[in-house]
């Protein structure tokens, strides 16, 4: 889920925003919710600090507190890394520093006429609705099996093994084994993170814990073993 922080210190430019926004991703259903609205910068840092998350970020730069937006910027950036940060300002001057302090700003949307902003606040909301679902895509594998989708995530994936069974390939994870229709060629090339280490094995290589050369096999973080050849072991 994406959190959303607005920190504002007029009032009622903050109930604008807040409502706007919480209507909007309400009508639009995206995964996503405002955390915190506040006109206090330290308030949203003590939530960033505590809990780390993947976070959108409308930042007044103006803030009439011992911090101004972008030094708040700088600091949600050391904690959360993978941030998405919008300034809304009247100082749209100001852009050239999110440069000198590396901010990597998402966009700035001059101050103005709330019917006019919205645009711009749409825009930011559905970009980052959409990164994320491309990016939660790549983290993952589905499966369908007898009318249902499966997703794993690929972190949580050991390895595929080829079945007894005609075109079908095992998928082991952490805690369950599912038996699906496909091939590991197909698979190979969806995820790039895992090694074609035997005929009828395809393996993650960030969940291997333990490679035996002697047997030639692999250990895997669930204690499941998973074969290797002798012409892959020493490419691993």
């Amino acid at each position: 889920m994406i959190e959303i922080f607005i920190c504002e210190d007029e009032k009622d430019q903050r109930r604008k925003l807040t409502n706007f926004i919480h209507d909007y991703i309400n009508a639009e259903g995206y995964d996503m919710r405002i955390s915190l609205a506040t006109d206090n910068p330290q308030e949203i840092l003590a939530y960033v600090e505590k809990h780390q998350p993947s976070g959108l970020y409308f930042i007044d730069i103006d803030l009439n507190t011992t911090i101004n937006g972008l030094q708040m910027a700088s600091k949600i950036r050391e904690k959360d890394k993978d941030s998405f940060i919008v300034f809304v300002t009247t100082h749209v001057e100001l852009m050239q520093y999110t440069f000198k302090h590396k901010l990597e700003a998402l966009d700035f949307i001059n101050k103005g006429e709330f019917k006019e902003m919205r645009k711009q606040i749409v825009e930011n909301i559905d970009y980052v609705h959409s990164y994320q679902k491309l990016v939660n895509e790549t983290l993952t594998f589905k499966i369908e099996l007898n009318n249902r989708i499966i997703t794993e995530e690929l972190d949580n994936i050991m390895f595929f093994e080829t079945s007894g069974n005609k075109h079908r390939v095992i998928m082991h994870a952490q805690n369950r084994q599912i038996e699906f229709y496909g091939s590991l060629n197909d698979i190979e090339k969806q995820v790039d993170a895992f090694y074609r280490c035997h005929r009828s094995f395809l393996v993650n290589k960030n969940n291997i814990t333990e490679i035996d050369k002697t047997n030639r096999e692999l250990i895997m973080k669930n204690g499941e073993i998973c074969l290797v050849s002798s012409r892959a072991i020493n490419k691993l």
